[in-house]
This record gives structure tokens, C-alpha cells and sequence, in this order.
């Protein structure tokens, strides 16, 4: 094994080098990477427009915790009440 691993060939492709080049920053923060990133966007964004809609309603969504009967979104119901909250008497 020792030996195979000393022999193993040691030079790079050429489809190496290309999949090195699409991989790297220098590429993901071009202007013709970034151009392509927002026309895949506006595509999906035009294909789906009832999952973007979906998307902002659910944000936008209030509710009451049963414990303080304090009024907030979503996002801050999930992490600090429901079974989380202070009062939550276990």
C-alpha cells in the first residue's frame, strides 16, 4: 500500500482544474455568478408567486401565548412562549 501511495500519479486534471475554478470565491463573487443568482430568483420568484405570498403571510401572523396572553409573531412565539413562556406553570 505504502508503495502504491508513493507512485499514486500526482497530477491534475484538466476536468479537475475546472471543478477547482467553479468552486472557488474568486468565482462565486463575480459579476456573471451573481447575474445568474438573480435571474434563477426571479425565475422561481415568477414561476411560484403563490409560495412567496404564503412565505410573507405566515411572518406576518400573530398569536397569543395561552400562559402571559401577551399578542406577537410567529418567529418569538416559537422561541420564547407557548411551553417556553415564564409563566408556563409545568
Amino acid at each position: 500500500m505504502k508503495l502504491a501511495w508513493k507512485l499514486r500519479d500526482r497530477t491534475v486534471k484538466q476536468s479537475t482544474r475546472e471543478l477547482n475554478r467553479i468552486a472557488s470565491n474568486r468565482y462565486w463573487s463575480s459579476d456573471e455568478a451573481k447575474k445568474i443568482q438573480s435571474e434563477k430568483r426571479k425565475q422561481f420568484i415568477q414561476s411560484n408567486p403563490s409560495l412567496i405570498d404564503d412565505q410573507i403571510k405566515n411572518i406576518n401572523k400573530l398569536m397569543s401565548c395561552e400562559h402571559c396572553f401577551k399578542t406577537m409573531n410567529i418567529g418569538n412565539y416559537k422561541r420564547w412562549h407557548g411551553s417556553k413562556c415564564k409563566l408556563n406553570k409545568i
